[in-house]
């Protein structure tokens, strides 16, 4: 009894089946130089955002470390026209941030024309 098999064996290809499998590798080849560039960019991209997270853990921990994180604070500044300074100071503690010269243009007190704003400026110093 014969039995039929298919097996993979050597075949001359002709003219025509050569420029197909010439064009089939072409375009492997592209596909896989578009896939190295790919990888590049990729692998680029994946280090800026390491990079970027080991900063960010980085500034947690000193933060951790220190107990302090710096976070936008309401303050108000109040000039002290005696000595020409301009107070910076907290909203929620009063304490003061810091001192700084006077401007030019802050130098003049407001004046005290009926105005109760004006008036409690100029009583503040």
């Amino acid at each position: 009894m014969t039995t039929k098999t298919i097996e993979s064996l050597p075949c001359e290809m002709t003219t025509a089946e050569l420029a197909l499998k010439s064009s089939q590798m072409a375009a492997k080849l592209a596909e896989l130089n578009g896939l190295e560039a790919n990888k590049q960019q990729v692998t680029k991209q994946l280090g800026e955002d390491m990079k970027r997270v080991k900063l960010q853990l980085d500034n947690v921990g000193v933060e951790v470390r220190s107990g302090i994180e710096y976070r936008p604070t309401e303050c108000y500044e109040v000039p002290r026209y005696r000595d020409l300074k301009v107070d910076l100071i907290r909203n929620d503690t009063g304490e003061v941030v810091r001192t700084r010269a006077m401007h030019a243009n802050e130098r003049q007190e407001a004046l005290d024309l009926g105005n109760p704003e004006a008036r409690e400026a100029s009583n503040e110093h």
